[in-house]
């Protein structure tokens, strides 16, 4: 009887220590994109033909970390767009179709390494909750050179949307002509637990709680921190929201949830057969066109009214 429970209780044991040892190496997967143990997810990706035009630009965020971003200037520029990429991942996948488009469309566009991301500096990624502030800094670095008052816009794809949407309700009225949103999601706790609820059948809450003490201690937030259905009631910028209808990374209701909570002007493009940031790809066409009609609408634009524009499923 005693050999038996020694065995019941080191198999316990261990079960312990795996299922340690498996939340702290998916955590760090979630949060360090410069850990060793696991692969860069777009390595050997050809680089854009633009990124050898880009001109190098480096800020210090509130805490002191190191910035860095790419700036490619257009002739004739008509805006800025602040461009925001996401999850471990960089400016060049993420926009890699929008990059020759917002070119054509006459943008002067600023693609930003996020932190612990690319050139820029720090450990962690903060899945929008730290990475706002940057945005508020790469916003007043923009200022600052647009010397002819080009109108602003921010584009974020995935990780990078939910970080501008976050940032909206911090900017204040008059300094942004529009945002755009690619595929975001509500908060770090949707994200994760949907997550979670794909990958395992067992134990999701306790594994999110241990994820979530875990991001905490390492990284200084929680999943519940903020979510962008609070900050999106806090906000008067237009707000252009794409997402694929076949996104399994980033779940489409997503999208809808933002839309919905969104209080100012507002447009949502549904792309049926695209998966996740994927929506430019798979109509191109409709991609253009709906970012061309936003930014005649918004550039000569500082309406704050509050109404609904539509949604669409195309």
């Amino acid at each position: 009887m005693k050999t038996i429970t020694k065995i019941l209780a080191g198999t316990a044991a261990a079960a312990v220590t795996a299922a340690a040892v498996t939340v702290r190496t998916v955590s760090d997967f979630a949060i360090n994109s410069r850990s060793p143990v696991f692969k860069d997810r777009h390595a050997g990706e050809k680089p854009l033909p633009q990124s050898t035009l880009a001109q190098k630009v480096t800020i210090k965020n509130t805490d002191g970390i190191s910035l860095t971003g790419h700036l490619l200037k257009a002739e004739n520029a008509k805006r800025f767009v602040i461009a925001v990429h996401g999850w471990r991942s960089s400016w060049q996948h993420d926009f890699r179709q929008q990059c020759p488009m917002l070119e054509q469309l006459g943008c002067d566009v600023l693609y930003i390494d996020q932190q612990a991301h690319g050139l820029s500096g720090g450990k962690y990624i903060g899945f929008g909750i730290n990475e706002r502030f940057d945005c508020l800094k790469w916003l007043q670095y923009v200022e600052s050179i647009n010397k002819n008052k080009l109108p602003i816009y921010l584009f974020g794809v995935s990780m990078g949307a939910t970080t501008v949407m976050l940032a909206s309700e911090l900017i204040g009225s008059g300094r942004v002509n529009g945002i755009i949103a690619d595929c975001g999601f509500t908060s770090p706790e949707d994200i994760w637990r949907y997550a979670i609820s794909v990958k395992s059948k067992y134990g999701n809450e306790s594994f999110y709680r241990l994820s979530d003490r875990l991001c905490l201690r390492r990284a200084g937030y929680r999943g519940n921190t903020r979510s962008t259905l609070q900050a999106l009631k806090n906000t008067d910028i237009p707000f252009l929201f794409f997402h694929g209808g076949q996104d399994l990374f980033v779940p489409t209701y997503m999208s809808e949830q933002n839309y919905d909570a969104c209080v100012s002007q507002k447009r949502l493009i549904i792309v049926p057969d695209a998966k996740h940031a994927r929506s430019c790809l798979v109509n191109p066409e409709l991609y253009r066109s709906e970012l061309e009609g936003f930014f005649s609408k918004y550039d000569n634009s500082n309406e704050t009214e509050h109404k609904n524009d539509n949604k669409q499923h195309t």
